[in-house]
């Protein structure tokens, strides 16, 4: 990672914690014993968020710790702010303008997750020690494609066909297909 730049060393890093990390599902028993260094543990959301701002840490990448709000469940309230307010903990990059979520498997580093998109988030700038709001963008529809190709092959005596389809997904379909 030495001679990476930030954005390319969170491309990196969040795609190997998610590669080599998983979520306890709900109802499972968790260990309390974590072998992060054998890179195959289960972990507890806060181990996550633990896990990737200790990265950010040590690789001196400034971030902003962001708590979200789902924008189908309503609206960050700025005179009242309650822990009960916030559905995610997510990591803001201010200088890239990108996200990572480190409880969503399926959405890789960059764009955030669509039901935060056009809301407002409140965020911990860690490198000042303040606090900050983040206007959460919109994603362009661009971002999200689906492309096919199919090979279509009949025989000889036309009895038989065979069809070879590939399908690529950008965007959310793609994140969450990984």
């Amino acid at each position: 990672l030495k001679n990476k730049s930030d954005d390319e060393k969170l491309m990196i890093l969040d795609e190997y914690i998610k590669t080599h990390f998983e979520s306890y599902a709900e109802g499972e028993t968790i260990n309390s014993t974590i072998k992060i260094t054998e890179g195959n543990s289960k972990l507890k959301h806060s181990d996550f968020i633990f896990l990737y701002k200790y990265t950010f840490d040590a690789l001196k990448i400034p971030y902003e710790i962001i708590a979200t709000e789902d924008r189908f469940i309503g609206d960050l309230d700025e005179e009242m702010i309650t822990f009960h307010e916030f559905t995610d903990i997510n990591f803001y990059f201010r200088d890239l303008n990108k996200f990572i979520s480190p409880n969503t498997g399926y959405l890789a580093y960059g764009n955030p997750g669509y039901e935060y998109q056009d809301t407002k988030a409140k965020g911990y700038n860690v490198a000042k020690k303040q606090g900050s709001y983040i206007y959460v963008p919109v994603i362009s529809s661009d971002f999200t494609k689906t492309e096919t190709e199919s090979v279509v092959t009949l025989n000889a005596d036309l009895s038989k066909v065979t069809i070879d389809k590939k399908v690529l997904n950008t965007g959310y379909l793609g994140q969450m297909v990984r």
